[in-house]
């Protein structure tokens, strides 16, 4: 993590905490600092054939598809507790970039990690730090598959934006 935070129980199970004031556009978590491992899609088949139970709940549970076709297995770092919501206040990279295009901020979206997360508006401190899981690339049939034959709800995320607690649980 970029920015002084805290891991707390939360309704979900554990959430990041912002220990400070966050402006928006401040890097929050950067994927080449990380304690994250990056799995080809072979790579990723493989583990999930040789990972043992207990193994596999925990890839399953703290990795996801990123934006250049491979699985970002971060089970090993904090930011593996960014909870997700339909009103997020950090995002990938990736979205953050298109945020910037759009406000005519092009050569500032060319340095953006796609992986990295920004804040999208100042966060205040003690605030949780919530993420849209929907806006992560979306999972190969077959590890969808996987998911559901190991019990990971996703469903979680198609929860519509006005309900009353939108934020959910990471797995």
């Amino acid at each position: 993590m970029q920015v002084p935070y805290e891991v707390k129980p939360t309704l979900y199970g554990r959430g990041i905490f912002s220990s400070t004031t966050v402006r928006r556009g401040t890097l929050v978590w950067s994927y080449a600092r990380s304690a994250a491992r990056t799995l080809t899609e072979d790579e990723a088949r493989a583990e999930v054939a040789r990972a043992s139970p207990a193994d596999l709940q925990v890839l399953l549970s703290y990795s996801y598809w990123c934006n250049n076709g491979h699985l970002l297995d971060i089970s090993e770092d904090d930011g593996r507790f960014f909870n997700h919501s339909h009103r997020p206040n950090v995002a990938l990279g990736s979205v953050y970039r298109r945020i910037l295009h759009r406000e005519g901020l092009a050569s500032l979206a060319a340095a953006i990690d796609p992986n990295d997360t920004f804040a999208l508006r100042d966060i205040m401190p003690g605030e949780e730090l919530l993420d849209d899981y929907n806006t992560y690339d979306e999972c190969p049939e077959w590890y969808e598959k996987v998911l559901a034959e190991n019990g990971i709800d996703v469903s979680y995320m198609e929860v519509s934006p006005s309900s009353s607690d939108d934020t959910q649980q990471q797995q």
